[in-house]
Order: C-alpha cells, then structure tokens, then sequence
C-alpha cells in the first residue's frame, strides 16, 4: 500500500463533526456511552482503564471523518486495515486532540509522524472491544476485527531493573520520616508483590494479613487474588501502619493504606510521581515507573526459577499470554515457586530491610 496514496493524505476535518473537547464524532456519542456503560457494568473495568480505552479510540474517529465515515456498519475489513497503515505511516500523535497545548509541545508533535507499533497493538485491541461490543448491542451486525490477523508490529521488551538498581531505589526513601517510611512501603509492594498501582491504591487495612503474609488484591474486572509478601515487605508495611501513618491520618476516617498528607488515600498519579522521583535520584531518568517494578518482580521471578503458570498467577494475568513476554528476558527453567525465587521474598532479603527499627519517627 503506497504511504503516498492521496487517499491517506490529511485533509481538514469539519469542525461540525468532531466534538471540539473529546474529539469524538457526534453521530457516535450514544455509542460511545454504550461502551462506557458496557466496559464499566459488564466488564468491571475502572474508570481510568475505561479512559484509556475511549482515549485509544479517538485516533480511529480522526481516521473516519477524513474518509467520510459516519457510519459504524460502513467499516469493514478493507477500512481497519486503511486504519492501521494510516497510524503506521502518517498519523500525526495527539493531532486529533482539539484542547490548547504549549507551542513547543505542538512543534514537537508535528515532527513526529506515525505512532510506535506498541501503540498500534493496543489501538487495535481497544477496536476490537469497540466492536465486540457494538455487535452485542446490535449496533452493527458482523465484526471486521474478528478474522484480522494480529499484525507483527514487534512488542517492545519491558524495561526491567537489576538487582542493584533495585537495591539502590529502595535505599531512596528517608526512613526517619513519616513520608519516608510510607514511600519505602509503597515500593517493597509495588516491588515486592509486584502490583498494578491501581491495585495498590486500593488496598485498605484489612487486606493485609500479617498471618499469612498475603495481601488481598483486586485486580483488573474487580478479579480478586491472594498474593505472597515477603519479609522484608511485611516488615516495611508494618512500621508504616505503626509509626507513620497515624500521623497522616490525623482526624480523617478512612481505611484506605496508603494515605497523603491531608489524610486521603493516594492517587495513582502521586505515586507515578513518587516512583519517578526515587529512581531519578538514582540516575534512572525517565526509566522508572511503578509498571517497571512489576515488570522487574516478574522477570526475577523466572530468573529465580519460578514456572510461568505461577507467575501468571501471582500477576492476576486472566491470559498465559501476556505473562508469555518476560520469558523473553529470561534463561532460567521452570523449578521453584515464588518464596524460593522472589528476592524479596527470602528471609535474607537484603540487609537494611531486616533491621528492627523501632525509633520514633521523627515529622
């Protein structure tokens, strides 16, 4: 397919048909709060997962209004893959977002042209959905998504840690403090049981089992799964409930775990901030990011010999497949479950986590 065929060529969009705020067409509202609905009662996701969802929609509506599509039943086989040569070769990222941006972030989207193939990939699964769920309501009746093959865009390998490197962020956080003892908490977990940071902003107090050292989480689809901590985990999430967080609580009534300074449970956004923070100051620049200790527990999880079906499980993953991606980062076979492998999982641990620190905490 020629990138220079005129067809594919950006024209002006009519401002009458795009909605100006969300970009989305104004004949497909009613079919976009279908799937909002749908996405949200039947499938149990969150109201962020949702969002991206919608948000990896909007280039397609770009893509239909430059061909005179305002009709979902219209797109057939033919117009997905139209679609998807198009973000490969001349969409421009973020162009079809109609809200102000700063003028050097505009010249910077202008020099990029065609989005990365991770993103395509996810684009594509978001159409899928899109389909999947308009064919139930009857809104179209066949599906061009169902017998396409998965082009080999190539997936981006995750970004993972070393164990020195994880040594170093986790040394990050001043444990003398209240906020301190509260981010080296939030990165044992995150590190140490491996958890989506939605998942960890959801914990609440009664999660934790001390006992048994697992931690009740609820996962994507509002799917629930026990997961292991270790030692040092236990014994970071312990002096946090103790000594820190009665301060930030303060009057405030919540169970939430993980609490800011006003009392209210943490966002996900502050913690993304929080984890890029510690890991700047390491030198890791733009490398870390509260995923990247998932994708870091998993990957020295099979470097320690644990079956990828264990891990699997230990993730929440409701697909082998998409655990399927860390065996590329690893040699190691299949031996041993996740208290023999898991780093943090051993009682040895690393040094400074072992320690009884039961000092006051100073403010």
């Amino acid at each position: 397919m020629d990138k220079n065929d005129s067809s594919f060529k950006t024209v002006n969009e009519p401002q009458s048909f795009l909605d100006g705020n969300r970009g989305q067409p104004h004949w497909a509202h009613k079919l976009i709060s279908e799937v909002s609905l749908h996405l949200r009662s039947r499938d149990g996701l969150a109201p962020y997962t949702i969002r991206n969802y919608l948000t990896d929609l909007l280039p397609f509506w770009k893509f239909l209004d430059l061909h005179g599509i305002h009709d979902l039943s219209l797109v057939d086989k033919h117009t997905i893959r139209k679609y998807l040569h198009w973000l490969l070769t001349i969409a421009a990222p973020g162009s079809y977002l109609q809200s102000e941006r700063s003028q050097v972030a505009s010249k910077v989207r202008q020099q990029r042209i065609g989005y990365a193939s991770s993103s395509v990939i996810r684009k594509l699964s978001a159409l899928r959905t899109l389909f999947r769920i308009a064919r139930k309501q009857r809104i179209v009746t066949n599906d061009p998504t169902t017998r396409l093959s998965q082009a080999k865009l190539g997936k981006k390998l995750p970004d993972v840690l070393d164990e020195s490197e994880i040594s170093g962020l986790l040394n990050g956080p001043n444990q003398n403090t209240t906020t301190g003892l509260r981010d080296y908490a939030i990165l044992e977990l995150l590190y140490g049981a491996g958890l989506r940071v939605s998942e960890l902003v959801g914990l609440n107090l009664d999660d934790i089992n001390s006992e048994t050292r697992d931690l009740l989480v609820t996962g994507k689809g509002n799917r629930q799964r026990l997961s292991p901590l270790g030692k040092p985990g236990l014994i970071a999430v312990d002096r946090y409930i103790h000594y820190s967080r009665p301060k930030l609580q303060g009057k405030q009534k919540t169970y939430a775990l993980f609490l800011n300074h006003h009392g209210n449970r943490l966002t996900q956004r502050s913690i993304q901030v929080m984890v890029k923070h510690y890991g700047i100051q390491i030198g890791l620049q733009g490398r870390v990011h509260p995923h990247t200790l998932r994708h870091t527990y998993a990957t020295h999880l099979l470097n320690g010999g644990a079956d990828i079906r264990i891990v699997q499980e230990l993730l929440g993953h409701a697909s082998p497949t998409t655990t399927q991606i860390y065996t590329h980062l690893t040699h190691s076979k299949a031996r041993q479950n996740y208290i023999s492998a898991h780093p943090r999982a051993k009682n040895a641990g690393f040094q400074h986590a072992e320690k009884d620190t039961a000092q006051e905490v100073k403010n």
